[in-house]
């Protein structure tokens, strides 16, 4: 139970964290979705006419992960955050609890996609379960 209320407690904050000293036409937005395939898995669909600027990233293994998983984001052609040779491994085999990372810089942005309408997508080497939370704005 308290390995449970640690990782809620530490969802809780990385969403709290978006709170930012931002511009005040900037909205900034947190998304929780999960990515279970092997391959790419879109975790934020955007406009057509927007581009994203993502402030925090944070990976989570699933509960149900069986082995180490490496893990990179891109958007259409543009590599975020690591590329298919260089993968972030998120593995919580042999602990209980979750395990995972968390980048970001809240008032200025970490990764910034360069062509409007992109879809933001995590790539996973193999099926096991990753937690996403991203928080981003559009531009």
């Amino acid at each position: 139970m308290k390995n449970v209320m640690s990782a809620i407690l530490c969802l809780l904050l990385a969403l709290l964290s978006c709170t930012s000293a931002m511009a005040a036409d900037d909205t900034v937005n947190p998304k929780n979705t999960k990515a279970t395939a092997s391959g790419d898995n879109t975790i934020l669909e955007v406009p057509d006419n927007q581009k994203v600027r993502i402030h925090r990233i944070t990976f989570l293994a699933g509960k149900d992960i069986t082995a180490a998983v490496g893990v990179y984001v891109k958007a259409g052609t543009q590599n975020l955050c690591g590329d298919a040779d260089c993968r972030f491994p998120i593995d919580k085999t042999g602990i209980n609890g979750f395990q995972g990372m968390s980048i970001g810089d809240e008032k200025y942005g970490i990764m910034v996609t360069q062509t409007a309408g992109d879809d933001v997508v995590v790539n996973l080497d193999d099926a096991q379960e990753v937690i996403v939370i991203i928080v981003y704005s559009y531009f």
